[in-house]
């Protein structure tokens, strides 16, 4: 039963501390069209600055919603649907007692900002070009962004295209050096110019309209907060920030961040991935190196032996999310810098370098490890998957079937399937190491561009980021269907799923790159809670 007010208001008075238990108090109102009526399926969201914390739920058939479980405090109110104008309300104080506030939508605004990517990208015809476009130009943020989606000529994309080039060395690779094919292309389609209708509540996204999410503000305009991962043993969020060089702790429940520097500088800070033992490991992309840190006292511990330009991507997980060992208790580490893979022992230090099969210049991005200890690996930019037996050296790569399927950051399931999304196609592919079946399922939304696929054995549930759909996508292996949960914040460029088991919660971080092409000030890292319940 909930708290009496004379109850909440003696709470208050006798000094229990409100910046680290909230009330149950509870937010709630209605929300209308641009012509009156109740609006169904539209994200409430109550901002909450001094907290760096936004609480989101969907309203329901009649319009309604209600946010509970809120602080005492002072919160920003947005109403948001894709098609329409935001509705912003003023600012709403809560003390002790529930509040409510309605909001109203607005009629569509001139750069569509509620509109996804995939409503831009859906207007261009299904073509090899079309896939080559996706997979250069969104792999660092999304095509719903104004300042993406502008209008261009041949030499207006030739020019950007070189821009993105020219960002950094080390990602020049992945927009191809001849821009005029794809830029006239561009020209041609007159890219930009319109979008496509976009319901993001379709039967086939068959999306959970009770999820409730909570975003975290992390860093600044020119941060880059890459990836999360939840630390089993408490709960908190982590998160590695690539340009900072800031690995940041937040609570989930008060919001409260705690900061800890990099010893390093320029580090790229990448991926952060828990062990079995509690060891948080991460991979210093930009300085051919990984950091274990230690969670509790704060202590970091750098490893070098890599090769130089190595860019350390990631580790190979477990069915739970874990870094996996081999026997000797050596992480594998995905160089995407060069064509090779590594071992790395935690306790020497020593690293091997295993080569993998193509070019010199080829670069390895996903990595996997099934059953038999095989190395399995996609590359993104040259369209391949392969594997290497890291005792042997043998193995081979071959090209997957379509042109510019983007194959990501893959995970393996515990009967050696991989599960790898195709960034440039759209589709989650299934790949059977052990009698080479595969299969490719198409996901919810036409022309999204997915980032990672984390297998979770707990659920048997394929998590999928969807991006240019703002959405995560749940897959069912059994049943073949998906689950849509879409997020509040436009421009949801999720990275790598992290899962607490403790609570159902899932996670990602919306890292597109950079912040003021979100027209955001900020990273966010996304919770949506009680995630698990919701997909079962």
């Amino acid at each position: 039963m909930r708290p009496s007010l004379f109850l909440r208001l003696l709470a208050l008075l006798t000094g229990i501390a409100l910046a680290s238990a909230a009330f149950p108090i509870a937010l709630s109102g209605s929300v209308t069209d641009p012509g009156g009526k109740p609006a169904p399926n539209v994200f409430v969201t109550a901002s909450d600055a001094s907290r760096k914390m936004a609480f989101t739920v969907l309203t329901d058939a009649s319009g309604r919603y209600q946010i509970t479980d809120l602080f005492p405090g002072h919160y920003d109110m947005r109403a948001r649907k894709a098609g329409f104008g935001d509705g912003v309300g003023p600012a709403v104080a809560l003390d002790v007692t529930d509040a409510t506030t309605n909001l109203a939508l607005q009629p569509d605004d001139a750069v569509h900002f509620s509109s996804p990517g995939a409503a831009w990208l859906n207007v261009l015809p299904d073509s090899p070009m079309k896939a080559s476009f996706i997979t250069q130009c969104t792999i660092c943020h999304d095509q719903g962004s104004p300042l993406a989606h502008v209008p261009r000529d041949a030499k207006g994309w030739a020019s950007i295209m070189r821009q993105m080039r020219n960002q950094s060395e080390s990602y020049a690779s992945l927009v191809t050096p001849d821009t005029g094919p794809l830029s006239n292309w561009l020209a041609q389609q007159k890219y930009g110019t319109k979008m496509a209708p976009f319901d993001p509540f379709t039967e086939r996204a068959n999306v959970a309209t009770t999820a409730s999410i909570t975003e975290y503000s992390v860093g600044q305009i020119d941060s880059w907060a890459h990836d999360v991962v939840i630390e089993p043993a408490t709960g908190t969020a982590w998160v590695g920030d690539y340009l900072q060089d800031m690995l940041t702790a937040i609570n989930p429940r008060t919001g409260e961040q705690k900061l800890y520097p990099a010893p390093l500088k320029g580090t790229g800070m990448h991926s952060l991935s828990f062990d079995r033992d509690g060891n948080l490991w991460i991979t210093l992309q930009m300085v051919a190196k990984v950091a274990r840190f230690n969670t509790k006292t704060g202590e970091w511990r750098i490893y070098g032996g890599f090769s130089a330009g190595s860019l350390n991507h990631s580790f190979a997980l477990d069915s739970e999310g874990y870094v996996k060992k081999d026997p000797n208790g050596r992480l594998y580490v995905s160089t995407w810098g060069n064509d090779h893979t590594s071992l790395l022992d935690p306790d020497t230090g020593a690293v091997q370098e295993i080569p993998v099969f193509g070019k010199p210049a080829d670069k390895p991005y996903g990595i996997a490890v099934d059953s038999k200890g095989l190395i399995w690996y996609t590359k993104y930019s040259e369209n391949m998957l392969g594997f290497v037996d890291p005792a042997t050296g043998k193995g081979k790569e071959w090209p997957l079937p379509r042109p510019d399927s983007g194959p990501h950051r893959m995970h393996i399931d515990d009967d050696d399937n991989l599960w790898i999304p195709l960034s440039g196609v759209g589709t989650l592919l299934r790949y059977n190491t052990r009698d080479g079946s595969q299969k490719e399922y198409p996901l919810p939304d036409a022309d999204t561009f997915p980032y990672s696929a984390r297998y979770d054995s707990k659920s048997a549930r394929v998590w999928v980021t969807g991006n240019g759909g703002n959405a995560i996508y749940v897959f069912n292996p059994k049943t073949e269907k998906f689950v849509t949960f879409r997020m509040p914040s436009a421009l949801s460029y999720g990275r790598m799923v992290s899962i607490d088991y403790s609570t159902g919660d899932v996670w990602t971080g919306l890292a597109s790159y950079p912040n003021k092409l979100s027209l955001r000030d900020h990273s966010i890292v996304v919770r949506i809670h009680h995630a698990l319940e919701l997909v079962q």
